[in-house]
């Protein structure tokens, strides 16, 4: 990934946040692929999915040239 081309300030924070929440959102998809039932990591996924969607939302209004760097290089819908 590319992050290291930004500063480090509060822009940069959402960056991390988007892109760990991002990669705890992929093992809960793959743990729920196994784990049909699981429905307490299916409620946490769900809280997962909000609050990145809310930093992208915050993002998109901040910076619209970097929200879609990040969708870009996370492949996210």
């Amino acid at each position: 990934m590319q992050f290291n081309k930004f500063k480090v300030d509060n822009k940069f924070i959402v960056y991390v946040q988007i892109l760990n929440i991002t990669y705890k959102i992929r093992s809960l998809i793959t743990h729920l692929n196994l784990n049909k039932k699981d429905f307490s990591s299916r409620f946490g996924l769900m809280k997962l999915l909000n609050k990145r969607k809310k930093l992208l939302n915050f993002l998109l209004k901040k910076s619209p040239k970097n929200y879609f760097f990040i969708k870009f290089e996370l492949n996210i819908k």
